[in-house]
């Protein structure tokens, strides 16, 4: 999957809409998304932790936006035939909206907010620019309770505030968004459900 600049600028105003937000501010909105979805959108399903972060100032959509980069050390990437990863271990760089640089802090309700030295699942799409960006904003990210191979997946922090949308969103199927289907299973449960869906 591969975007030019100002497509990516596009896609990534269209997950936040406002940047700049108070920090009384709830939550963004997003249309929840089923494993399904979330599966078929990732160039990789990866388990990872992350291992340290800068702020920084980057162009996007024409303004300047303060975002954070955050490398992984990947230990698995359940979709390594689709992205052609040649190597399971190896470090990835992922970028998420928002952060702090000096005295000004830029918050994004619902954005992904992985904490460095916890081990987490992460739902990302293909490189752009060396980085990697979360699918669904936080539906993509589900920090994990142990470095072992049963670890539980958790909700993130940070969802954003979840709609359905058409026919198949009616409220009766809000229990199948992927938010509500792994959280509380264990990684090899979490693996297996992810192959059935490919």
């Amino acid at each position: 999957m591969s975007f030019n600049r100002r497509q990516l600028g596009a896609h990534l105003l269209s997950l936040t809409g406002v940047l700049l937000l108070p920090d009384t501010s709830q939550a963004s909105t997003a249309i929840g998304l089923k494993l399904k979805q979330l599966v078929k959108r990732s160039e990789r399903v990866i388990v990872g932790t992350p291992v340290a972060y800068r702020c920084g100032w980057w162009h996007l959509a024409g303004a300047r936006r303060i975002v954070t980069w955050t490398r992984i050390l990947q230990e698995d990437n359940w979709l390594a035939d689709k992205s052609n990863d040649a190597s399971p271990t190896d470090e990835i760089e992922l970028l998420t909206l928002g952060g702090r640089v000096g005295d000004l802090a830029q918050k994004v309700p619902g954005e992904a907010t992985p904490r460095v030295g916890e081990r987490s699942l992460f739902f990302l799409s293909g490189e752009y620019e060396q980085v990697h960006r979360v699918i669904g904003m936080a539906q993509g990210h589900y920090p994990l309770d142990s470095g072992d191979s049963d670890a539980t997946l958790h909700k993130s922090r940070t969802l954003p505030h979840l709609i359905a949308s058409g026919p198949s969103g009616s409220p009766r199927l809000r229990h199948e968004w992927a938010v509500h289907v792994l959280p509380g299973k264990n990684l090899s449960t979490v693996k297996r459900l992810v192959n059935n869906v490919r």
